[in-house]
């Protein structure tokens, strides 16, 4: 649930971002809020999906008590419904360079509306994970990892400008 909050930072105190990463993140509140209403509702877990109801009971339960998950969803719902969205001159205002990732499958961010903020930010670029769904960060892990690698290391130089720190280049005489 950090993605959105990771885009407001950057468009509203852009100096304290070198970078920035967005994965499975879409700055349109539909289609998130439907899916998640109709993926998050405890009951329809619980019935539907016992595997994943003692997934979500094991992860979450043991440090926040007992059926904390039934309470976690649906304030997860109301987030999205309530999370203030950025407008298009707000992305604009996002000059870091940025890396959005999604997966093809992700029903949460279609692949429209990752390549529409990949152009909205000032230096966007996309990359389309094949194969994955809404969990881009395990289930897209193998193409993920190696992308990120090459994104940081293709803007260090910048990042460095942006943190006022020398480039390896005047690090290094």
């Amino acid at each position: 649930m950090g993605g959105m909050t990771a885009l407001h930072v950057a468009a509203t105190a852009p100096l304290r971002i070198r970078t920035l990463v967005a994965i499975s993140i879409g700055t349109e509140r539909e289609p998130r809020l439907s899916v998640a209403r109709k993926l998050m509702d405890p009951d329809r877990i619980q019935r539907d999906d016992p595997g994943w109801a003692r997934f979500l009971a094991a992860r979450h339960d043991p440090r926040h008590g007992g059926g904390s998950w039934h309470k976690l969803l649906p304030a997860i719902v109301d987030d999205i419904a309530s999370q203030l969205l950025l407008s298009p001159a707000q992305l604009r205002a996002i000059d870091a360079p940025t890396l959005v990732a999604a997966g093809d499958r992700d029903p949460f961010v279609p692949v429209p509306q990752a390549l529409d903020l990949s152009r909205h930010v000032r230096d966007g670029r996309l990359m389309i994970l094949p194969g994955v769904g809404h969990d881009a960060i395990n289930e897209g892990a193998r193409l993920l990892e190696p992308a990120l690698a090459d994104f940081y290391r293709s803007t260090e130089a910048i990042a460095r400008e942006r943190a006022g720190e020398p480039t390896a280049t005047e690090a290094a005489r």
